[in-house]
């Protein structure tokens, strides 16, 4: 059963920890100390770069410690896992995708789509993170914390975190805020305008739809927290 395989998903790392910073501060004379945080393909670059140069001081911080605790808190994995899975199934209902739409209210497939995909970010926004966690993350930029130095020619540029943050709040705000204020394409189109301005209007309407899809699919594996 899978939840007697547990994979640990917790906010704390051995290998993250006090003593394994002073053990690579310590082994390594300290040439090496973990970043706080860095792309994905930096991590990778730092630990092969931490593996080749310390391989027992790699083994023993980023392997044997988190091993240790792996197995030490396996009854607790078990029952986080568990119990996490009763709340994404019957609390949460996480494998459902809702439109937002009204109960009653037809959407054909098109609008459907928008709507689940933009209804996604309204959740994430409002439920798994905030407007203030996105704005703090913003500001995020390449320096120390991030394993980058003043030499590296990205230092100072903002993060990919950054800018799917930036992306995210401006299209939520267009979701929330401008969407809906978008004048009727039939307005005036009922009082007896030439009907190729109502359908300029909604093709323009379309490819607003289209871009702002097209923005937060950039940045859609940004969208965990």
């Amino acid at each position: 059963m899978r939840f007697l395989r547990p994979y640990p998903i917790r906010s704390t790392h051995w290998s993250c920890s006090t003593f394994a910073e002073l053990c690579r501060t310590y082994s390594t004379k300290g040439e090496f100390s973990k970043p706080y945080a860095l792309e994905l393909e930096q991590w990778e670059a730092w630990n092969d770069t931490f593996k080749s140069k310390y391989p027992k001081t790699y083994f023993l911080t980023e392997k044997l410690l988190d091993s240790i605790q792996d197995f030490i808190m396996y009854p607790s994995d078990v029952y986080h896992n568990i119990k996490y899975y009763c709340k994404n199934r019957f609390i949460h209902k996480t494998h459902i995708v809702s439109t937002g739409a009204k109960k009653g209210q037809f959407l054909d497939h098109e609008e459907r789509m928008l709507n689940a995909i933009m209804n996604i970010l309204v959740d994430f926004v409002e439920n798994d993170s905030s407007i203030e966690h996105l704005t703090w993350e913003t500001n995020l930029i390449h320096d120390e914390d991030w394993g980058v130095f003043p030499e590296d020619p990205h230092y100072g540029t903002m993060t990919e975190q950054a800018l799917g943050a930036q992306t995210f709040l401006e299209v939520y705000n267009w979701w929330k805020v401008v969407r809906p204020t978008r004048k009727d394409p039939y307005e005036d189109y009922e009082k007896g305008s030439d009907w190729r301005i109502t359908a300029n209007i909604e093709q323009a309407y379309h490819e607003e739809d289209n871009l702002m899809i097209e923005k937060l699919l950039k940045y859609r594996h940004r969208l965990w927290t």
